[in-house]
């Protein structure tokens, strides 16, 4: 049997909160992103996961605010 971790979050710590909220409105951007990406690209040539995962690199760089972002973590929002 396999067990897994569990950690509990005490959100009410100073600055965590907004901490949290500030990383989940940039991984709600960032899926919004992406799904307005594939639904406006063309029907023969929709965007696979892994060519949007190559693009996070770029995306990045583009939005400055992402880059406190980790890079696994903004691939596990696009899958």
């Amino acid at each position: 049997m396999d067990y897994s971790h569990r950690f509990q979050a005490y959100p009410e710590q100073e600055g965590l909160e907004e901490a949290c909220e500030y990383h989940l409105d940039h991984h709600r951007q960032l899926y919004n992103h992406v799904l307005h990406d594939y639904e406006n690209a063309p029907e023969d040539d929709k965007p696979t996961r892994y060519d949007q995962n190559q693009k996070v690199k770029d995306w990045r760089s583009r939005w400055p605010e992402w880059k406190q972002l980790s890079s696994t973590a903004m691939q596990a929002t696009v899958r």
